[in-house]
């Protein structure tokens, strides 16, 4: 979870004062806008407790204990209030942050006084609310920060039926760095639920300013009442906009308009691979996308019309070598599309370029937009069969590290299975019961076209009336392509009869001789 101000550096631009004791803030990080976490509603107790020791062996303990809550649109919900044992003192408020990162809005309650100010914040900023933030150290040694940093893993726990995980990073800060003659040791520890993206345990110990403990406790998976995360009726509200935030961070720089010249001379360029290279390093970085999107059509249609020339009765080595390459085109702008927030169309394109050639990264990239999709199911399945593709030791480390945010602390690989049913064939007709090897040659204008290289001969009608029913819509958009595949049809009798077609990757088909099984 992004946010219970649990990040362990904190650049805190924004504090928002509090009527109890000062005791809750709000920071804004500019240009570190974060994923919303969608799709993974709950509510939990909170408790925050700071210890501050005197040099006259005193301490300061001060408590907050409140509530959590996330909807499953990502909107969040943070109450709080002050521990006293003082029974003179007043009822202490209770302070409330609603932080919706869909309308990039603010809107902090007092209890007592009955209000609410609602703040409207910067597009690319990540926001954190913190109950009991901890004061920097004083003195000319404040911006000192720990080195030689160590991480140790703590193992995996279970609170609240909930698989945790735990990190512990210590620091040191040497001797004589801020006048100190022994070395200070600064540690964090702290526990996270990867099933809800949620920090559950936190402890920071700094001997400069004392202990600060976070923890969250009766965690419940369930969708919060909605009006939690609206204005209470008798509220009187006030409305900010980010004005003084302007006069604290400098604007980030426009992206400039203009194409670079890495854009002008793949734009000017003949060479379709050049083009889907630059078209993909942008959509990665994020940057120009109206030219990346621009470039990777070009790309598309480009190779689109390269495989229209082949031959439309023979899948050879060379059909397969362009689907090869149609596959990575199709990534790039499948790529493109999300970065665009186009989540439909960026699905056609990446689903088609994995199924014609699966690889580890063209997986990931799927899984990424299931995700985005509130799909986690699929996008969960997705990131365990490309681990079974062709991947780099960074792509699978990149495709763990997804399986562990969605809650897979050990995930295995599911077989790399490319399959689509046939409900219309029937199982039990005769020679169905040995494997048919077919080519199929996909286009737009015309049904599928399947070509028997194994099997009954009395299978070779059905079969391609239900490869071409199954097959009706199975190119993401409405180009010139020709697209070539190889597929074994098998059929199960038994209590759920069916038959399924299961499709060779083309990596696996562009040499010489194509196999068959």
């Amino acid at each position: 979870m992004r946010n219970l101000g649990l990040s362990l550096t904190l650049l805190v631009l924004l504090t928002i004062p509090c009527a109890a004791l000062g005791q809750a803030s709000m920071s804004i990080q500019m240009n570190k806008a974060e994923k919303t976490v969608v799709g993974l509603p709950f509510s939990a107790d909170q408790s925050v407790r700071s210890v501050q020791h005197l040099a006259d062996g005193m301490a300061l303990i001060h408590q907050i204990k409140g509530r959590v809550y996330r909807s499953a649109d990502g909107v969040e919900r943070f109450e709080g209030t002050a521990v006293t044992t003082d029974a003179s003192q007043p009822s202490p408020t209770t302070l409330v942050w609603i932080i919706d990162p869909m309308k990039h809005t603010a809107m902090s309650l007092n209890t007592n006084l009955k209000t609410a100010m609602l703040t409207h914040l910067p597009e690319n900023a990540a926001v954190t609310v913190r109950f009991l933030p901890q004061q920097q150290p004083a003195g000319p040694g404040r911006a000192v920060q720990p080195t030689d940093l160590v991480t140790t893993d703590l193992g995996h726990r279970t609170q609240d039926m909930l698989p945790i995980v735990g990190k512990r990073i210590k620091g040191i800060i040497a001797i004589d760095k801020i006048g100190n003659e022994q070395p200070i040791e600064v540690t964090t520890e702290f526990w996270v639920a990867p099933q809800l993206k949620l920090i559950v345990k936190q402890t920071d110990q700094d001997p400069r300013i004392g202990e600060r403990f976070f923890e969250l406790s009766n965690i419940r998976s369930e969708e919060p009442d909605p009006k939690l995360f609206e204005l209470p009726e008798g509220y009187t509200l006030k409305e900010q906009g980010n004005s003084v935030l302007k006069t604290l961070i400098p604007p980030a720089p426009p992206v400039p308009d203009t194409k670079t010249p890495q854009i002008e001379e793949a734009t000017n360029s003949p060479n379709s691979a050049l083009k889907n290279d630059v078209a993909y390093k942008l959509a990665m970085d994020n940057a120009h996308l109206p030219s990346a999107q621009s470039l990777a059509e070009q790309a598309v249609l480009m190779e689109e019309k390269q495989t229209a020339n082949l031959d439309p009765e023979r899948a050879n080595a060379e059909a397969f070598s362009h689907m090869m390459i149609l596959s990575r085109y199709w990534t790039t702008i499948g790529w493109v599309y999300f970065r665009e927030g186009k989540l439909a169309q960026a699905e056609a394109f990446t689903r088609a370029a994995w199924e014609l050639a699966p690889q580890g990264f063209v997986g990931a990239h799927l899984g990424r937009i299931y995700d985005k999709e509130h799909r986690p199911k699929d996008a969960i399945d997705i990131y365990r069969m490309a681990l079974n593709a062709p991947a780099s030791p960074s792509q699978r480390e990149q495709i763990q590290t997804r399986l562990v945010d969605l809650g897979e602390i050990k995930p295995d690989p599911l077989p790399l299975a490319i399959t689509t049913p046939l409900p219309s064939l029937n199982p039990q007709l005769p020679g169905s019961d040995g494997a048919a090897v077919v080519d199929i040659i996909l286009t737009h204008d015309n049904p599928p076209a399947v070509f028997f290289l194994q099997g009954s001969s009395t299978l070779r009608e059905p079969v391609t009336k239900a490869i071409q029913t199954a097959l009706a819509t199975a190119l993401p958009d409405s180009g010139p392509e020709r697209v070539f595949r190889r597929a074994r049809i098998t059929c199960a009798v038994g209590e759920t009869p069916a038959c399924m077609l299961h499709f060779v990757s083309s990596r696996e088909t562009r040499t010489g001789e194509v196999p068959l099984f």
